[in-house]
């Protein structure tokens, strides 16, 4: 009974010291492993495992080296069955970071040990996440049973299937998914380990095949190395020269390429050159912190022959420890007619993660060369001594010098200089300034710039701007120093947060005069703009040029399309008078004009607007006449360098009165259609009428090209006034005509082609006694026969009428009248026919010589036209 007593107590005793420990396990089982564990390290049990299910749970495990979290395991089970460990992980956190963070010296194990040392397992991790890749995680599983391991991966952008027979790693499948790559990476092949873990492949074979973004062919890369020596090769389908050829050897601590080279055929033409390169391997710091040396260079070739560009690295270390690391880049590259050259010295300081570049004295980057037939750069420049790159942005002087010049264009030049700190896009700070001058043959001009600005972190500001010419001489115009400036500065705040973007540019010349002898007085242009960006912005401003205008403007820019509107109000038409050239002799003394329009802008659209104009009451004095009361309504539309005049409704003009050689009263014309007109846009007349000695001259329509003539219509014209207008003094008419003009703008030939005239009621024909007297002093055959139309009253008359495109004016006539001093019964016929010039007529009655220009203008254009 005893003795029952005391194998119950020790049972009991044994239960309470197991359970104590078990509940006490996440105290002392880190305690009890870390002499096993790396120094370093530390094993954290947060919370206590538990049995369940025969499996041991084990909510969390953290594995930590030297205070870096490796591992962080959770939700664990571990069982065992049918001689097999089993082991299932939902999540494992590993930190790639963390595996640089010892500092002992671990026992290298060797792979047979490892191999041996490991039991017959099964482990699979539902969610494996690598930082900072997580997207390369997914689902892990190791095999390892009868000396043979095999692990596989499968995640969306890694997939992995590995099998390792003793020393030979078998790789079945490699898959990675990356964004510089259009298509996934796929690799397979073989590798013999080394004897332990840490000791680098003896051999293998591995092939991989990817594709660039940029390159539409799929690339082959293949490594063969055996022992000491290997070569690795990059081919493309389609290529027979490797892209890549770097054979290496590596001896002792060094890892030697000799030799090597590069094709790249992509390039606007195909580049080639060599790589050698040496990296010694510090023996007690590792590759991280080994020694390079490497030579690359770069074949070109161009119109000026082959170039050569030459890089040197090092010798350095890669960790950029403890001094600089040097590099220089010297040579030409020839591209056609362009070269460009470098003579760079930098070195490299700072750490692998934040390296920092700094160009030494004597930097310098040219170029020169054509970039077309037409264009010429002299030179390019860009001193970079002393300047800085790294992570932070550039940093130092940042100058530029561009010399160039154009057979047409002429030459020019312009400076940039300034000062930055640590600047990138948005952040730092970059001042600078700029200037220039050239000259253009073609407008006859010099012209300069210059100005000042600086970018802020996100603000970008320009304080000054001057830019302009001399004078502006080109086609009928000349201007003198037109210039841009800026009216209040450009400042452009750069950040979503408090995007906003303002300006104002003045546009100012001293004088715009035309080559007709009219000039316009100080025109500017000023236009403030307001918005989020360049690309969103409003715009408001106005255009006047002396007591002309102002022009109001506003318009609204989305980065794709200008919208705007414009308002001119209305004003008397005498400040219209600086364009009207002094020898025209015209004065404006009335009137008023106003217009407004709409118009849109953007490119594949080009420039369209529309609106209209109008012209109310103008008067003005001419040389010898005047016009009273004119009225102009002309509704528009332009597009595509065309305008069509009146859109929905023609346009009017309305004349009250011309006087000039003739008086001309209720002059009245509509037009509608396009100009510059054509076949499938034409311009219409219609309408046109005009009161003219006592009578009417008018046509229906005029359609512009001309298919066929438009009659010209006169009726009831009173030859007394024609003939008083013409000041004609050797005979008198009067009496009413009336009658057709076929008129001809495209004809080959023909002006007007059978016009005729007939009397509407008696004619009274007076001959002046001089000119009767001096004929018959001279000729008394002709003196009687004049003495016959001395007076004749003329009942019936019929005119026909020709005029070629020469100016040859025929004019056939018959009249049948009598003499009712000499014999009233005697009925007299007159045949008259008369050849003339009209060109010549018109010039020596000082009258129509706009007229005969423009016909004679119009017909040299027109016999242009049928011989080309």
């Amino acid at each position: 009974m005893r003795r029952a007593w005391c194998i119950g107590a020790l049972t009991l005793a044994l239960v309470l010291s197991g359970g104590a420990a078990w509940w006490a396990m996440p105290h002392w089982l880190p305690r009890l492993l870390q002499p096993w564990l790396p120094a370093g390290a530390e094993l954290r049990l947060p919370v206590r495992p538990y049995w369940s299910q025969g499996a041991l749970r084990l909510p969390r495990l953290d594995y930590r080296q030297a205070g870096c979290p490796l591992l962080t395991l959770r939700q664990a089970a571990l069982g065992y069955h049918q001689a097999h460990w089993q082991l299932q992980v939902v999540t494992l956190e590993v930190e790639s970071r963390c595996f640089g963070a010892s500092k002992g010296d671990a026992t290298q194990l060797t792979l047979s040990a490892l191999q041996q040392a490991l039991p017959p397992l099964s482990l699979t991790i539902d969610r494996l996440t690598l930082r900072p890749w997580p997207h390369y995680g997914g689902t892990l599983r190791l095999y390892n049973q009868n000396g043979r391991q095999r692990l596989s991966l499968q995640g969306e952008q890694l997939q992995l299937e590995l099998a390792l027979v003793r020393q030979t790693l078998h790789i079945h499948q490699l898959w990675v998914k990356q964004l510089a790559l259009a298509h996934a990476l796929q690799l397979q092949g073989q590798v013999t380990l080394g004897r332990d873990l840490v000791s680098p492949p003896t051999g293998g074979v591995l092939q991989a095949q990817f594709r660039l973004a940029a390159t539409p062919e799929p690339l082959h890369l293949r490594l063969d190395w055996q022992a000491q020596e290997g070569r690795a090769w990059l081919t493309r389908a389609g290529t027979r020269r490797p892209l890549l050829d770097l054979p290496w050897q590596q001896r002792a601590e060094k890892l030697i390429v000799r030799d090597g080279r590069w094709f790249w055929p992509d390039a606007p033409q195909a580049l080639h050159g060599g790589v050698n390169l040496t990296l010694q391997r510090d023996p007690t710091q590792g590759w991280r912190h080994a020694m390079l040396q490497a030579r690359l260079n770069m074949l070109s070739q161009g119109a000026q022959g082959k170039a050569n560009l030459v890089m040197q690295l090092g010798p350095g270390r890669l960790d950029l420890q403890p001094g600089a690391f040097p590099l220089r880049l010297d040579g030409r590259v020839n591209h056609r007619a362009l070269s460009f050259a470098s003579a760079l010295s930098a070195e490299v300081s700072g750490t692998p993660r934040a390296p920092r570049l700094r160009f030494l004295p004597g930097a310098l980057l040219r170029v020169w060369g054509r970039p077309d037939a037409q264009t010429t750069i002299e030179e390019v420049r860009w001193p970079l001594a002393g300047v800085q790159l790294s992570a932070a942005g550039i940093s130092g002087r940042l100058q530029a010098i561009l010399r160039v010049s154009h057979r047409y264009w002429g030459r020019g030049q312009l400076h940039l200089d300034g000062q930055a700190s640590a600047f990138r896009p948005d952040h730092g700070s970059w001042r600078w300034r700029y200037w220039g001058q050239g000259r253009m043959p073609p407008l006859r001009a010099r012209w300069t710039v210059s100005g000042q600005g600086r970018w802020h972190d996100d603000e970008l500001r320009l304080d000054q701007l001057s830019a302009g010419f001399d004078h502006l001489a080109y086609g009928l115009a000349r201007v003198t120093q037109p210039r841009l400036t800026l009216s209040q500065p450009l400042i452009w705040r750069r950040s979503a947060q408090h995007a906003a973007f303002s300006a104002g540019f003045a546009l100012v010349a001293r004088r715009v005069d035309f080559n007709h002898g009219g000039y316009l007085p100080t025109p500017q242009l000023r236009v403030v703009a307001v918005g989020a960006s360049p690309q969103a912005m409003q715009l408001q401003g106005a255009l006047h040029a002396g007591a002309i205008g102002p022009i109001r403007l506003t318009g609204r820019w989305d980065g794709r399309r200008l919208r705007g509107q414009a308002w001119w109000r209305s004003q008397p038409m005498q400040v219209f008078q600086p364009l009207l050239a002094p020898s025209l002799g015209m004065q404006l003394y009335a009137g008023r004009f106003h217009a407004q329009a709409a118009f849109s802008a953007a490119r594949g659209q080009g420039f369209i607007a529309g609106g209209h104009l109008q012209a109310q009451r103008v008067a003005l004095w001419l040389k010898e006449g005047r016009v009273d009361g004119l009225d102009l309504t002309l509704p528009y539309r332009l597009h595509d360098k065309r305008w069509q005049l009146g859109p929905h409704g023609p346009a009017t003009l309305r004349i009250d009165r011309l006087v000039n050689q003739f008086d001309l009263q209720q002059i009245r014309a509509d037009f509608q259609g396009y100009y510059p007109y054509s076949e499938a846009y034409p311009l219409t007349v219609r309408e046109v009428s005009a009161r003219l000695f006592g009578g009417e001259l008018a046509f229906s329509q005029l359609r512009l090209p001309q298919h066929q003539a438009t009659v010209l219509r006169l009726h009831d014209i009173e030859l007394s006034e024609l003939i008083t207008a013409l000041k004609v003094k050797q005979f008198a008419l009067s009496g009413r005509v009336e009658g057709a003009l076929p008129l001809y703008l495209h004809n080959p030939q023909w002006i007007i082609h059978q016009g005729w005239f007939a009397n509407t009621q008696p004619i009274t024909l007076r001959l002046d006694k001089d000119t009767v007297d001096a004929v018959a002093s001279n000729n008394l055959a002709g003196g009687a026969a004049l003495d016959w139309l001395r007076y004749m009253e003329v009942g019936r008359s019929h005119a026909r009428l020709d005029l070629s495109n020469l100016g040859e004016l025929t004019l056939n006539a018959t009249l049948y009248g009598v003499n009712r001093v000499k014999d009233r019964r005697r009925v007299i016929a007159l045949n008259y026919r008369q050849r003339e010039n009209v060109f010549q007529l018109w010039r020596s009655l000082r009258f129509g010589d706009n007229l005969q220009a423009w016909l004679a203008s119009r017909l040299a254009r027109m016999t242009r036209n049928q011989h080309e």
